[in-house]
């Protein structure tokens, strides 16, 4: 185990009996305070990637509860698009299969989004854009 002192070049041992000698004796390694601060922005680059990567999370997240909304207004809208739609995703995947389908992507985004992929951010922020002019058009254009 390698033992490291920290040294600004100035010691203050206070009422010790210790000189700075046997100090530097007892260290592996003697590392100065600029690479200290090195390493402590390591540390801090570590812990900002996490922050990005809980804030790509929390974004993926908004959208989808954005998406699920608008997705079941949309299937309770009386629109005929919406009613052939509603028809053949119960006949391939069952009467919620949409929902299961928009899950899936909404998990899919998290996870890439997790392994620190702003793509994914943007691509289910894109998704999440087509959903609302989609909804949009089919609520403020009725025939």
């Amino acid at each position: 185990m390698t033992r490291r002192i920290f040294f600004d070049g100035t010691v203050n041992l206070g009422p010790t009996f210790f000189h700075a000698h046997d100090i530097i004796g007892m260290a592996d390694q003697i590392i100065p305070v600029r690479s200290r601060r090195n390493l402590l922005s390591a540390n801090d680059n570590g812990i900002q990637l996490a922050y990005i990567e809980a804030m790509y999370i929390f974004v993926i997240f908004l959208c989808g509860v954005a998406n699920f909304a608008m997705h079941k207004a949309m299937l309770e809208s009386n629109h005929p698009i919406m009613a052939e739609a509603r028809g053949s995703f119960r006949k391939i995947l069952g009467p919620h299969g949409s929902y299961f389908l928009e899950f899936f992507m909404l998990v899919a985004a998290m996870i890439f989004a997790n392994m620190g992929m702003l793509t994914a951010v943007i691509f289910y922020f894109v998704y999440t854009l087509a959903n609302c002019a989609a909804a949009w058009v089919l609520f403020f254009h009725k025939p």
